[in-house]
């Protein structure tokens, strides 16, 4: 008897001394025509990509807002200014921070000299990891799967960009960063998207050629958010591309109507929140 109550103490013990987490706060940043997402659980977080060199004080002071003094991942989707373009001021403030980036081969007189200083910067980070398809990591309850790319076949950044699953219990959010809608049909090929998600973060900001009505039609989100700016009409979302979002999804929100965007992801339901 003193025995089996000892091992009940022991388990109890255990079980009182596990994390426990309330929902996961996903913030998609308002950055202009970038992208910059914030997973918060407590004080600690993950940033995915960060937006256009200008936005970088901004988005610290955004940070630290959501109560975030920890920064235990630091996502690269690829090179472009947009999603990268924060990398130097990220790293200054967190620089205890694991980068995560593809690792795709560029060739340096194919790509703008910015995207080569990203590059070289990241190459020499001691703090990075490269993940490719199928690679996982789990962070305070939450899991984070690369979807793709598994291989580089060419030069184009977007085509390549890191597309991650983000899992909290049965919710799922799925972010496409600057997919395009050949790597949407290559997932659904791959029955690497089955819906519904609970959040899908729209491929390369709502323009042409992403989010094909067949990617749509396998993923069913409940909420859809397109990262976009208005001040530049170049880079406006697709007319047809945010009709066929609109249709496909629960619920449609924008960061150039909406602003910053703050959603809870409990364990089998997402929602919108206060920011």
């Amino acid at each position: 008897m003193r025995k089996a109550l000892a091992i009940l103490v022991f388990l109890t013990a255990i079980f009182l001394s596990q994390p426990s987490f309330a929902a996961l706060r996903v913030v998609v940043m308002d950055v202009g025509q970038g992208l910059a997402i914030l997973l918060r659980q407590g004080s600690n977080g993950v940033l995915i990509d960060s937006g256009v060199p200008q936005f970088a004080d901004q988005l610290l002071r955004r940070i630290a807002a959501h109560g975030v003094t920890t920064l235990d991942y630091f996502f690269i989707s690829h090179l472009h200014p947009g999603h990268a373009g924060g990398y130097f001021r990220i790293r200054e403030k967190f620089p205890e921070a694991v980068v995560i980036g593809n690792g795709h081969p560029l060739a340096a007189r194919r790509q703008q000299f910015i995207v080569n200083l990203y590059d070289d910067a990241l190459r020499n980070d001691p703090k990075l990891r490269v993940m490719r398809a199928g690679d996982e990591l789990v962070w305070r309850g939450v899991t984070i799967k690369v979807l793709w790319p598994a291989t580089f076949s060419d030069q184009d950044l977007n085509r390549h960009s890191l597309v991650l699953m983000v899992s909290y219990g049965e919710s799922r959010a799925l972010l496409m960063a600057d997919a395009d809608n050949y790597v949407e049909r290559r997932l659904v090929e791959q029955n690497a998207v089955p819906g519904p998600v609970s959040l899908l973060v729209a491929g390369h900001h709502g323009m042409r050629k992403s989010s094909d009505a067949r990617f749509l039609d396998a993923v069913r989100p409940r909420i859809t958010v397109i990262p976009v700016t208005w001040s530049i009409p170049l880079y406006h979302p697709d007319d047809a591309v945010v009709a066929r979002l609109a249709t496909a999804s629960g619920r449609l929100l924008r960061t150039d109507d909406d602003g910053e965007i703050c959603l809870e992801l409990a364990a089998d339901s997402a929602s919108p929140a206060d920011c």
